[in-house]
């Protein structure tokens, strides 16, 4: 299936997950990553390869915050991707 985004089609959309469950109880801490960086990596580069759209769905807190080991996670993965 290919969407007409309006910028040009789009071959299909990517969502993983960073953790294994929706976060369901208020005042701890998020859960770790369901894979590793390079793990992450290696799937982005295939899917640009395949001009495809990845969407990382990330656990939030109330205050719209993200844990710290999920910010250090996407970190690590922008910069294996883009170098810096």
């Amino acid at each position: 299936m290919v969407w007409d985004t309006g910028a040009g089609p789009c071959p299909f959309h990517s969502e993983p997950r960073h953790s294994a469950l929706p976060r369901s109880k208020p005042d701890t801490a998020m859960e770790s990553p369901r894979f590793s960086s390079d793990k992450l990596v290696d799937y982005i580069e295939r899917c640009i390869e395949r001009q495809s759209v990845v969407t990382v769905n990330l656990g939030i807190y109330q205050d719209g915050a993200i844990g710290t080991e999920a910010a250090q996670w996407m970190s690590a993965a922008r910069r294996k991707i883009r170098g810096s």
